[in-house]
């Protein structure tokens, strides 16, 4: 299944589903300085659908917040800790962040159940070499609207992503200048109406093998700690 001739939400379908034959596989990569990397399982077109990344996601301030005059006062304890996490997916996009790190509340037994929800160990090429997938964000709702039915049977895997509900504080209210906080349930009507997702493409034709690599589009210097060192752009 390719982009080119499908939705985001139909390709997102597609990789939900048990019976897909594997389109990647983790492996130990071949950039001397990542550890795990995911590899292609099979000869694949320009747009075909990868692999998810999963993850919790963390939305942006809302826009009625964001209307009001004046710089949002973010409360996020974790923001600052947040640039030492090498597994994060900004969606620029959709806005927010996907959390690589944060799985256990995406997995099941510990263990990632998908095995096409691998996308977090996808890596940044090395300079001898250039990406060859590109992240495609997208709202589960636009999925879950489309295919509930269908998803809700034991033929599909669970969304590997879930909506950010530790209850920690968020922004400062403009308005009331009152706290407002995450959700404290991943069950959150809320989050999950606006749960954000993102997919792996490829943008050029894959063989059995390749590694598959994406561009981190890091801004710098200076660089994040873990990705001093060996990190360059490839633009």
């Amino acid at each position: 299944m390719s982009l080119k001739d499908f939705s985001v939400e139909q390709v997102a379908h597609l990789l939900l589903k048990r019976c897909l034959p594997r389109r990647v596989l983790v492996k130990m990569s071949r950039n001397k300085y990542a550890g795990s990397g995911v590899f292609a399982a099979a000869p694949l077109k320009v747009g075909s659908a990868l692999c998810f990344y999963p993850g919790v996601y963390t939305p942006s301030v809302p826009p009625w917040a964001r209307s009001v005059e004046g710089e949002i006062t973010l409360l996020d304890p974790r923001h600052e800790h947040l640039k030492a996490n090498a597994y994060l997916m900004n969606l620029p996009e959709l806005g927010g962040y996907i959390d690589g790190l944060a799985l256990e509340a995406v997995t099941v037994n510990g263990a990632m159940a998908n095995p096409h929800a691998v996308g977090h160990l996808v890596n940044h090429p090395n300079k001898d070499q250039s990406p060859n997938a590109r992240v495609v964000p997208f709202f589960w709702r636009d999925m879950i609207l489309q295919f509930s039915r269908e998803i809700s049977s034991s033929e599909y895997f669970p969304i590997p992503n879930a909506p950010r509900a530790d209850g920690e504080p968020w922004f400062l209210d403009p308005l009331t200048f009152e706290t407002v906080r995450y959700a404290l349930s991943a069950d959150d009507g809320e989050g999950l109406a606006t749960l954000a997702g993102a997919v792996l493409i490829s943008t050029k034709p894959l063989t059995e093998g390749d590694e598959i690599f994406i561009d981190y589009e890091l801004n710098g210097p200076p660089l994040p700690v873990w990705a001093q060192g060996w990190y360059h752009s490839v633009k």
